[in-house]
């Protein structure tokens, strides 16, 4: 097993910590070398994946890693601050080890809600100390609920936290976009 594929299966063993039931529509922003895609490919045979990246060099090793995937992958080089794709159009948005990247996350976070459908999710996943609870105000490091209403107020998206996970490396933070009343 050489090296991207042992990162894959790291991935794999990643995505159990989602809670997420078979995705269709699957956007991962901040591709890189498409690690992330197969990924969900592999684990979801229903799975269409959209990759971007601002990189042209990473959006060529994506394609080039998972072009065995035929038409259930599109790779395509965008910027993640202003996504090319209509409102309401995945049911996850990935962004893995990629939100570290910017300075300006809450525009990130508007797109990535923006295309994400109601009851979709945003998964962040990024590592300490560039995970949400260290890069969005101080005060965050506190409760999933305080988190969510940060959220919703900077991105003026209605959202709630489904569950957070931490261990020594790594942060993950599921985001549900809700546009209607939570029970």
């Amino acid at each position: 097993m050489n090296w991207f594929e042992r990162r894959v299966m790291k991935a794999r063993s990643l995505i159990s910590k989602y809670q997420i039931n078979n995705p269709k529509f699957v956007l991962d922003a901040g591709c890189g070398d498409g690690v992330q895609s197969q990924a969900f490919l592999s684990t979801f045979p229903d799975c269409q994946v959209i990759a971007i990246d601002v990189s042209l060099h990473h959006a060529r090793k994506t394609h080039e890693h998972n072009k065995h995937f035929g038409k259930r992958i599109q790779v395509i080089v965008a910027d993640y601050h202003n996504l090319p794709f209509c409102p309401n159009s995945f049911d996850l948005v990935l962004l893995a080890f990629s939100l570290h990247e910017t300075t300006d996350k809450i525009t990130v976070l508007k797109e990535a809600l923006l295309v994400t459908k109601d009851n979709g999710s945003v998964i962040i996943v990024d590592y300490l100390p560039e995970a949400p609870t260290y890069w969005i105000p101080r005060q965050l490091k506190a409760s999933p609920h305080e988190i969510c209403n940060l959220i919703s107020l900077a991105t003026q998206e209605p959202v709630f936290i489904h569950f957070t996970f931490k261990n020594q490396r790594i942060h993950i933070i599921k985001i549900v976009k809700h546009t209607q009343e939570m029970p």
